[in-house]
């Protein structure tokens, strides 16, 4: 079960405005017709490109010396609409005390099976997510485009109009509040983040400036610029007050969007190895039992104690206290045969036990030899790939690392998580990591 966290919450705001072109176009039309006429045309395209940066400085000093910190990034996007597909990609640099850190992502998104799925890859391999967990705005988002009754509270004008990308374009501009950028973003949040958004970013102030091509009624370009952040960085930074005589000094961050390629973006071609992870309709979750057979035993992570490990031919190799209070973790190593295997067992009761009643919540061994200790879905040490995906679909998580891939498959609901994690070098399994995780109440 993922935690929502302010932080989070912030930046989806603050991507979701700024995926949201916006636009306008006669002799000074009206703003909001020409917006609603804008996106009616946007609409009609089959494909269209856009390139973004990103720009913000921020210091804090004394008066007489300041660190300063600044973030630079730039994002493009290829988008088509029939089928529905995204590639984008980004690169952010973070430069402090002189030192820059570069940090580089791609994505994909797609609908599948009447869901939106995301692909991403921020150079520790490819994530899978799905609609409900993707929290930033999207490009098939911004063909959608504002919600009309909130931007005309906001009193959007045509400004006048200028030169942009070679075409003559009209100039919209209007301003909004954290209120109202909330309600722009469309994101849904729980009673606590919105309370800290509306407390911690009442400064906060976002102002548009949208063209549109008078000849296309197209999209070319729209600046977002957002000011009065001060008060949520110094939060980010641990602390509501930064140390006695020092100052936060920030200047505003501003994207800047340009459209293009109408209706000339090639078909976007998904690599197979990062399709794979999409699943749609192809995961079994056979998994999800956390059965665990051992020659003639079955053993179930998550219920099974520490004593059935022992009577499944396991042997202690750790030491174990006699008792366990309430509440009370031990991390143990058994071995069967040539294999040695971490186990996490728990006390979940609300009484002292004796130590091999504990539960198993975690079970992991590497490099296996035994093929008789088996997964639901007959998966074991020495399995290819190929069955892997057979009995259970493909990972929900794929990712590189080194001499190994990991696939993780996982399922959270309101209780808690369980995840399968199985190391594949060399196209077989060599690698099984089955664990559980609970929420709300320790006991049960």
């Amino acid at each position: 079960m993922k935690k929502r966290r302010s932080g989070k919450a912030l930046l989806a705001l603050l991507l979701s405005a700024a995926l949201l072109p916006a636009a306008g176009c006669s002799q000074n039309p009206d703003a909001l017709t020409l917006m609603k006429t804008a996106s009616e045309e946007m609409q009609k395209l089959d494909s269209y490109a856009a390139d973004a940066t990103l720009k913000f400085d921020m210091g804090v000093g004394d008066g007489e010396s300041t660190i300063n910190m600044g973030m630079n990034g730039t994002i493009s996007i290829e988008m088509t609409q029939d089928p529905f597909v995204t590639h984008g990609t980004s690169e952010v640099t973070v430069s402090t005390l002189g030192q820059e850190d570069t940090a580089s992502s791609e994505y994909y998104q797609f609908e599948q099976d009447g869901e939106l799925v995301q692909l991403t890859n921020d150079g520790s391999g490819w994530v899978s997510q799905s609609s409900g967990e993707i929290d930033v705005g999207t490009a098939q988002d911004a063909m959608k485009l504002f919600d009309y009754d909130i931007v005309k509270d906001l009193e959007p004008a045509v400004t006048g109009s200028e030169k942009v990308n070679d075409v003559d374009a009209w100039r919209i501009e209007f301003e909004a509040g954290i209120e109202e950028l909330m309600a722009l973003s469309g994101k849904e949040m729980d009673s606590t983040t919105e309370t800290f958004i509306n407390a911690m970013g009442e400064d906060i102030t976002l102002k548009c400036a949208l063209y549109v091509d008078k000849e296309t009624n197209r999209y070319v370009k729209s600046d977002i610029t957002l000011s009065g952040l001060e008060e949520l960085f110094r939060l980010a930074m641990s602390s509501s007050e930064l140390p006695e005589g020092m100052e936060l000094t920030m200047d505003d961050i501003v994207f800047s969007f340009t459209y293009g390629k109408f209706n000339e973006v090639d078909a976007i071609e998904i690599p197979s190895e990062v399709a794979n992870l999409s699943g749609g309709g192809t995961q079994t979750n056979v998994w999800e039992t956390m059965k665990l057979n051992v020659g003639s035993a079955s053993l179930t992570i998550g219920e099974c104690t520490v004593q059935e490990l022992l009577d499944a031919g396991f042997t202690l190799d750790s030491d174990l206290p006699e008792t366990m209070e309430p509440g009370d973790t031990q991390y143990l190593t058994v071995l069967r045969g040539e294999d040695d295997f971490s186990l996490s067992v728990e006390n979940m009761t609300s009484e002292t036990i004796d130590a091999t009643d504990a539960t198993v919540y975690g079970f992991s061994g590497m490099y296996i030899a035994a093929e008789d200790i088996v997964l639901e879905g007959g998966i074991h040490s020495g399995s290819t790939s190929a069955e892997v995906l057979e009995a259970y679909g493909d990972p929900n998580t794929l990712s590189d690392e080194g001499f190994y891939d990991e696939w993780k498959y996982e399922i959270s609901d309101t209780f808690g998580s369980k995840y399968l994690d199985l190391a594949i070098e060399d196209g077989v399994v060599t690698d099984i990591d089955l664990s559980v995780y609970y929420f709300g109440d320790l006991f049960a």
